[in-house]
């Protein structure tokens, strides 16, 4: 705990105090009338007891947070102790918390209470908004002498890194050059597995426990049932911060980064190595990895995206061969606005990687109302974004819509069956 040294001054009702039995005392001096002064005495009287009560010269004190890193909705506590060793009447504390952090159900920004020399105050706070904040700090106000003297200090309390909320995100994406490492996806490669692959006529050295009877018996020779090896999968998920538009907690970024980690969340559940890499005014990369720690290490990565600001053209050439290693299957989330985006689909898909892009426009511009001209001119900028996707398909990639508003597996779903094969060379 840290101790913090009182100032303590004369409260507003201290001064009323004097004030009024000032008022009352001076007739009383100045007309030489002792019996006026009774009506000041007892005013006088409060605030000289008031005044004579001894106060704490210093308090010990902290705040602290539960935790500091949380996902968006979820509840974090803030604790508050003091102890002065001394009496005091009345505690005010007042918790300063950024525009997108709200208290949760019943709590208050300010908690005012009595106090006997020393307490333990808990109060609970939800973070709507994905980022780095600031929590804190506490501003206590002590009043002691029956509210005749104050003093104030702050408490500082710490820094939250609260994450985005992943989207759901269950859907396995198919047909992808697997690693050779076992995993839980069956590959196209028979061997030992639990994934049916087909029935084959019987070879020397394979065993007898997969015989299939059933084929065997229909056509007079030994047929056995082969399985597919499992294999592991690396992922590259590659946003696009040089755009982004829509309502904040909504927009398109939001609707990436959610996106993003749903579906690290879904292949590190899997065993696979995921890695991440953002397109911005600062290039950042992962490089994938297994394990929980990984998600946790990708959602750090994205906390400070919306606050890159660079003039530097981002160049995928930077990005070391360990983040995006060869034949890793890409997703690439973007907004498709920006051209430099649109060449780096291109990029990856020329070195060969399968790639998934993921449109996260959710708006449309907004014509003019009654305007002729702005609804033709709204008419022409859909055909363009539908000629943008044909030409992102003619090129080998794969390209679903996705706005953030719905989970993330109804986009991904209809695409569970469709290969995403590298390119060949």
């Amino acid at each position: 705990m840290t101790t913090y040294q009182l100032s303590w001054r004369p409260t507003a009702h201290a001064r009323r105090l004097a004030t009024v039995g000032l008022l009352a005392l001076a007739p009383a001096v100045a007309l030489g009338k002792p019996l006026l002064a009774v009506l000041g005495a007892p005013f006088v009287a409060l605030l000289a007891l008031g005044l004579s009560r001894p106060v704490p010269p210093a308090v010990a004190a902290f705040a602290e947070l539960d935790r500091d890193r949380c996902v968006e909705g979820e509840d974090v506590s803030i604790r508050l102790r003091l102890d002065a060793g001394v009496r005091v009447d009345q505690l005010r504390a007042a918790f300063v918390v950024p525009s997108t952090v709200d208290f949760g159900p019943g709590q208050q920004a300010v908690v005012t209470q009595a106090w006997v020399s020393g307490m333990d105050l808990t109060v609970t706070i939800q973070a709507r908004q994905w980022g780095r904040v600031t929590i804190g700090p506490v501003r206590v106000r002590l009043r002691t002498g029956g509210s005749s003297r104050e003093a104030e200090f702050v408490v500082p309390v710490g820094q939250l890194a609260v994450y985005p909320e992943p989207s759901a995100a269950k859907t396995v994406l198919a047909g992808q050059r697997m690693r050779n490492r076992t995993g839980d996806h069956p590959s196209r490669i028979m061997g030992e597995g639990i994934e049916f692959a087909g029935v084959v006529e019987y070879h020397a050295g394979d065993s007898q426990r997969r015989i299939n009877w059933s084929a065997t018996s229909r056509r007079g020779r030994l047929f056995v049932t082969k399985f597919a090896t499992e294999r592991a999968v690396d992922l590259v998920l590659l946003l696009d911060a040089l755009s982004d538009v829509g309502p904040r907690t909504r927009s398109s970024l939001d609707a990436s980064i959610r996106g993003a980690l749903g579906l690290a969340q879904n292949y590190l559940a899997h065993h696979d190595r995921v890695g991440i890499v953002a397109l911005g005014g600062i290039l950042r990369w992962l490089a994938p990895d297994v394990g929980v720690r990984q998600h946790y290490k990708i959602a750090e990565q994205v906390l400070s995206v919306r606050l890159d600001a660079s003039y530097v053209d981002p160049d995928l050439a930077r990005v070391p061969r360990s983040a995006m290693p060869p034949g890793a299957l890409v997703v690439y989330f973007s907004p498709l606005l920006d051209d430099r985006a649109i060449e780096a689909a291109r990029d990856i898909r020329e070195r060969g990687h399968p790639l998934l892009v993921v449109d996260v426009l959710g708006t449309e511009p907004t014509p003019t109302p009654g305007s002729r001209d702005g609804a033709l001119a709204l008419r022409l900028w859909r055909l363009d974004r539908i000629a943008l996707h044909h030409g992102l398909r003619a090129a080998g990639i794969q390209v679903v819509a996705w706005d953030g508003s719905v989970p993330l597996d109804a986009a991904l779903r209809p695409m569970a069956r469709v290969p995403m094969l590298a390119r060949s060379s």
